[in-house]
Parts: structure tokens; C-alpha cells; sequence
């Protein structure tokens, strides 16, 4: 009996091939598996192309090869950032870090320059014209995945994250429902403007945003508080995935624009209180949803007491309510008791009794 081996194959290329191909549009960079465009900072970018300069070694970039009617295009499985950061470096997006030329590989002179100012420099300078032709020549290492199918793609996808730097919960909600019509609601949401001051402390490199977002989307539809660690919001997304249309997915969406906008009216300073956490927001945002759901619109009485609230977590704690939401903060911050006394905190300080 024979043993099934799945098929790839191993190769390689130079930068200037890279770009060339490229340059004639044959990658795709956003198949539906990949993770977001550009959510690499400036430092990762700076670093990779140190690296390549200096010749250390890169992972392997691994692509899925498409050939229709006798024209081969790749989508880009993994190494996406690597390949856009090149791309940027090459257009003059990204520099070299300013210590470029701190060891015995780099060159002082061209600490912090863009691709445009090396190649003015190599036009006089050996040093800079060596380095740069050793840029155009570096070799990146190439796996081909042929013509496999979505879920292979999407497992290999998986695999290479776990065996490297592992996928978080929600990079792997997004590869397991990036085509559900719920994810897709969740992710326009969090692209909402309504939203952008609640999570814009978020790191959006690892999706936390999204994350976060899916808590609030799913508190928004049920009224349910939960747990809010990754295997618990696993749960009730697998739980409603298959409830959502389009109409009920709009119909939540807006509704979360509405209660951000309440969040929004309490003009809360979040770096000033240190409420920027998501312990904090999800406490803050389930308050405007039980204002909104009571019809309460007294949100300047309800401001001044929230400023009033977190002026005192960050003193002298004098109040009762304060003091239980302090305490909830201790340990074990995201879990259901937790959430429930901060609640009930804010609820009680605020003169309301409203039940979960």
C-alpha cells in the first residue's frame, strides 16, 4: 500500500527576480487566509531589510501556484509581510535603521536611508554600490504548495503559524470564519470610526482589536455577559455563527455604532485614568448598552459621574462602588464574576440597580 505524500516542491529566487515578477502583477497578496495588510510597525520593517543587507537568513516564503491558460500567478500563503516590506523598501516606504552600521556588516553612511538616497549614494561610493547589488542578489527561498485545495491551504496556513510564531485566537477565528457572514460583520464594525477611540490602544498587528470587538458585538446581540478569554468567545462565536444574515448583521452593526456613540458622550480621558484596557472598556460599553436598552439619555449627568467614578480609582478610593471595582481588577479580570462587579459597580455609583 502506498503512503500519500502531499506534493510541494522547493526553490528559490533573488530580489530582483522577485520584484520583476511583481512589477507584472503575478502575486495576490490577500487571499481570503491571509492576515491583514500591512500590520507590521516601522522597527519589524527597518529590521528585515538590516537582515537582508547584512545576508542572514529569512524564512522561506510559501505560495500557492496558479497556472490558467498558460500564465502562472502565486497567492501568497505565508510571508506576506516580508514580501510587502521589500516592496516598500524598494518603492522608498521603509529605511534602514539608524544603526544599520553599529557591526561589522553594515556601513555607518547609510544609517536611516531609503532605497532613492542608497542608490544616489552608491553612484559615488563602492561601499554602498557592493551592499546594494547584495541586496538585488539575496536569495529568498521559495515552497510552492500546487494547486491545493481552500481547507489544505488554509491548514498549512494554520500549521506554519503554530510551528513559528503561533497564531492567537483571534488570527485563528479568522482563518476558521474569514468567509462567514458574521466575521465579516464583526471586522466592518471594527473598522467603524464609532469605535476608533475605544480601541485605537488595541495592538491591530495580532487582530486584539477584532477580538475585543467580537465581545462587544456579541454582548450587543445577546446581552449576555461572558467570559472574555479567546476559548470562551470561541465558544459563543461557534455558537451564533450560523444565526447571522445579512439583515441581523446590519441590524448589529448599527446598533453597536449607536452605543459607541453613547461611550462616546462621556467623554472618559483614557490614558489619563488608565482605563485603556479592555477590562475597562467592556465594563464601560455594557453600561451605555444598558443605558441604550432602558432608553437612558441623560449622558451628561452620566459623564460627570463616570469622571468622577475613575478620578476616585485613581486616588483616594473614598467610594463603597469604587473600591468593588478595584477590587475586581485584582485578578482574573476578564472572567464573568469580575466583569459582573465592575458592573454592578458603575450601575450602583450611578444610582441604577439594572440586572444583567
Amino acid at each position: 500500500m502506498g503512503v500519500n505524500k502531499y506534493k510541494r516542491t522547493s526553490t528559490n529566487t533573488t530580489i530582483s527576480i522577485f520584484y520583476e515578477q511583481h512589477s507584472l502583477n503575478k502575486y495576490n497578496y490577500d487571499p481570503p487566509y491571509q492576515r491583514d495588510y500591512n500590520v507590521w510597525d516601522d522597527i519589524q520593517k527597518s529590521f528585515l531589510i538590516d537582515s537582508i543587507f547584512k545576508n542572514f537568513p529569512m524564512p522561506a516564503i510559501f505560495l500557492e501556484q496558479k497556472i490558467q491558460k498558460g500564465k502562472t500567478s502565486y497567492d501568497v500563503i505565508d510571508g506576506k509581510q516580508r514580501l510587502n516590506t521589500i516592496i516598500q523598501f524598494i518603492e522608498s516606504m521603509v529605511s534602514l535603521p539608524m544603526d544599520f552600521g553599529t557591526d561589522e556588516y553594515g556601513y555607518t553612511k547609510m544609517n536611516g536611508l531609503k532605497m532613492s538616497e542608497i542608490e544616489l549614494l552608491a553612484e559615488t561610493d563602492e561601499s554602498a554600490k557592493e551592499l546594494l547589488n547584495a541586496f538585488w542578489s539575496y536569495v529568498i527561498n521559495i515552497e510552492y504548495i500546487e494547486q491545493p485545495n481552500e481547507k489544505i491551504v488554509d491548514s498549512i496556513f494554520d500549521r506554519l503559524n503554530r510551528g513559528g510564531e503561533r497564531l492567537n485566537g483571534a488570527e485563528l477565528r479568522k482563518a476558521k470564519y474569514y468567509d462567514s457572514i458574521l466575521y465579516q460583520s464583526i471586522y466592518k464594525t471594527a473598522c467603524n470610526k464609532a469605535l476608533a477611540p475605544l480601541i485605537k490602544r488595541l495592538d491591530k498587528t495580532r487582530l486584539e482589536h477584532v477580538s475585543f470587538v467580537t465581545e462587544l458585538y456579541l454582548l450587543t446581540y445577546t446581552n449576555e455577559v461572558t467570559n472574555g478569554v479567546e476559548k470562551d468567545i470561541d465558544k459563543q462565536f461557534e455558537k451564533y455563527v450560523d444565526e447571522f444574515d445579512k439583515e441581523k448583521a446590519n441590524e448589529i452593526e448599527e446598533k453597536v455604532e449607536i452605543i459607541a456613540n453613547v461611550v462616546n458622550s462621556f467623554n472618559l480621558n483614557y490614558d489619563t485614568y488608565s482605563i485603556a484596557g479592555t477590562s475597562h472598556l467592556f465594563a464601560i460599553f455594557y453600561l451605555a448598552l444598558v443605558l441604550y436598552n432602558h432608553e437612558e439619555n441623560n449622558y451628561d449627568y452620566i459623564s460627570k459621574k463616570l469622571n468622577e467614578f475613575y478620578l476616585d480609582l485613581r486616588n483616594e478610593k473614598k467610594n463603597e462602588f469604587v473600591n468593588i471595582y478595584s477590587a475586581s481588577m485584582q485578578s482574573a479580570s476578564k472572567y464573568k464574576s469580575s466583569r459582573n462587579k465592575r458592573i454592578r459597580a458603575l450601575l450602583g455609583y450611578m444610582g441604577y440597580s439594572w440586572e444583567e
